[in-house]
């Protein structure tokens, strides 16, 4: 509509008929449309029983809490990543001398991994 107001105001200043060059052409809409997002390659997949070292990685790399010393105290009871979501916080917490916040979010960020884990599992 916006775009005829020129026009509109070119016609009524001129009691003839406009020539094409009088007629004020709209701007051609461009392409609003988003470009497509290359997607990002998988991180290669850890190996088998260094899930939890990976996890303990990338949970410091990408919520900048490290928890790498508490590797040993869960890897001594076999609690790995896809386990420590059903484990009671409060037990999580005795086991590795980390406060509750902190277990909350690791075992919060243990299920995404892993589900996320196991998606890129299906896709190699």
């Amino acid at each position: 509509m916006a775009a005829m107001i020129p026009f509109i105001a070119n016609m009524a200043n001129n009691s003839t008929t406009p020539n094409a060059s009088s007629i004020a052409m709209p701007i051609a809409a461009t392409n609003t449309t988003p470009p497509m997002r290359a997607v990002a390659p998988l991180p290669p997949l850890p190996l088998p029983g260094t899930e939890l070292n990976a996890c303990l990685r990338d949970f410091h790399e990408l919520k900048g809490v490290d928890l790498t010393s508490s590797e040993a105290p869960l890897l001594a009871l076999e609690l790995t990543p896809d386990i420590i979501p059903g484990v009671p916080v409060s037990r999580l917490c005795e086991i590795t001398d980390v406060i509750e916040g902190k277990m909350w979010r690791f075992q919060a960020f243990c299920r995404d991994w892993t589900t996320r884990l196991e998606e890129n599992r299906q896709k190699e």
